[in-house]
């Protein structure tokens, strides 16, 4: 069995933004979203990730290349050799959440993923191969996908995932399906890339043993006398004597993101810039799937606070980058920074199949938004409790017929086909509680019986329409006592 490992160097560094350069629209293909806003972060100053626990370096970029800093070197030695460097401490769970994303993108592509944490993936790719037509066909397709993350790697196959994961992280990229071209870089490799623990690398340079390839010449009894049984255990799974454990990844049917921010925002209108990044993958995410949701759980910790939390809804499913940012930005106009934001996390819970409106195939096309789309951006801008909608209500007492009602998901639009059917005259406005008729009134058609609520109390009016002496058209009624009242006005 064929196995892939990708190897992610400094994924910390790789997952850093900085808010410049970034402007412009996107409006690319769903494969182009992510790769067409850049992640200049970590490309016009040096930067390195500092292990706090060593004090050492253990990621840099190009501009700390440059200086001279590397891999491995003390804190103290990397600022004397660069005045103005920036220092980040190592976080493993930023590199977890990187590399699930990761994986998630790739799980389109295959779908054996086994997470090696905090930066590199195993891919059984063998049983992969019956699906595409060749191992560069198949590879071609994880590679669109690594390059829309823009993240450093090194990949490498071989027939165990041990040895596949020993020749990617030294560094070296083997795309083969060759056993002899594999077993040929793999016994090239020093000891120590494989057997990291201090014990065994001073045992193996007693004994002189250097390469992979003079470790495997001996006999294992021999090796059984000098090593435990956690040494013959790596070199057997490294060889595929033994089958390495592992957990295949099953995706999850929430989104979750988080960005570290590399450098602190203080104004609100800037962070709509690393959100749009955010948003293209919640909407790749969605599309992908063919769903869509009404509801984003938005946090922006501040440096020392817990920072600002924000619930956005739709008043439908919606799976759009570019009206999640509205909606998003329309509520960020009502906020004040306190104190400096250092990260971005967006979630999506139970997102729900997407539906597409039926449309009548000769119905002419309208511009503008929708009612559903309407009502999202007033309730972001002044609030979900201040936006109200007219509803009709199932009575035939015309001023019991219609309320004002908190506008609401499932309600929306439903009330429209109640009056869309109702073929009578009515007026344009009805007065909230009738009014006695105290002037001559000439009577122009009717009358119209509304006999009604006789389990109750029982209503009974003859309808007409009439003009008023000043020329105003009005819907009034007669009582049974011959009482006359204007129900409303036509307008």
């Amino acid at each position: 069995m064929l196995w892939l490992y990708l190897y992610f160097p400094q994924l910390q560094l790789d997952n850093l933004f900085v808010s410049t350069d970034l402007s412009g629209e996107i409006n690319g293909e769903l494969s182009n979203k992510l790769s067409s806003e850049p992640i200049t972060g970590g490309r016009e100053k040096a930067i390195i990730v500092v292990d706090a626990k060593h004090n050492k370096v253990v990621q840099l970029n190009q501009q700390a290349k440059q200086q001279g800093i590397e891999a491995g070197m003390g804190l103290a030695t990397a600022c004397a050799m660069c005045h103005d460097l920036q220092v980040l401490p190592y976080d493993r769970n930023i590199e977890r959440k990187q590399l699930t994303s990761i994986g998630h993108n790739l799980y389109q592509w295959v779908s054996d993923i086994a997470f090696d944490e905090p930066d590199g993936i195993y891919i059984r790719i063998g049983n992969m191969l019956s699906l595409y037509k060749s191992l560069p066909e198949c590879w071609q397709k994880l590679e669109q996908s690594l390059t829309t993350t823009q993240v450093n790697y090194f990949y490498a196959t071989a027939e165990t995932p041990q040895a596949a994961k020993a020749i990617a992280r030294y560094r070296v990229s083997l795309l083969s399906e060759s056993a002899h071209a594999i077993t040929q870089v793999l016994y090239q490799l020093p000891v120590t890339e494989v057997f990291q623990q201090a014990k065994y690398q001073s045992a193996l340079q007693r004994l002189g043993i250097k390469t992979i390839e003079q470790l495997i010449t001996i006999d294992t009894g021999e090796l059984s006398k000098r090593f435990d049984s956690d040494f013959l255990l790596q070199l057997g799974q490294l060889t595929g004597r033994y089958t390495l454990p592992l957990h295949f990844y099953e995706p999850s049917p929430d989104f979750n993101d988080s960005l570290e921010l590399l450098y602190e925002i203080s104004q609100v209108a800037v962070l709509s810039h690393p959100l749009k990044r955010m948003l293209n993958k919640l909407e790749c995410f969605l599309r992908q799937r063919n769903l869509a949701c009404q509801q984003l759980f938005l946090c922006f910790p501040y440096r020392e606070h817990e920072g600002i939390r924000l619930v956005v809804h739709s008043a439908e499913p919606c799976d759009s980058a570019q009206q999640w940012l509205q909606l998003i930005e329309l509520k960020l106009e009502n906020i004040q920074l306190k104190q400096p934001v250092v990260r971005i996390t967006l979630s999506c819970s139970a997102p729900v199949d997407k539906h597409q409106a039926t449309q009548d195939l000769f119905e002419q096309g309208q511009n503008g938004i929708g009612q559903a789309a309407l009502v999202s951006l007033l309730q972001a801008k002044v609030g979900e409790q201040n936006v109200w909608q007219l509803r009709c209500r199932d009575s035939h007492i015309p001023e019991q017929a219609q309320c004002i009602e908190a506008a609401n998901d499932e309600k929306l639009g439903k009330s429209t086909d109640v009056v869309a059917s109702t073929p009578l005259i009515r007026p344009s406005y009805l007065l909230s509680q009738p009014l006695k008729v105290n002037q001559p009134i000439d009577v122009v058609y009717g009358p119209e019986r509304i006999e009604t609520n006789w389990w109750q109390r029982s209503v009974v009016r003859d309808y007409f329409v009439g003009r008023t002496e000043d020329g105003r058209w009005c819907w009034l009624y007669r009582q049974p006592d011959d009482s006359w009242f204007i129900q409303g006005y036509f307008g």
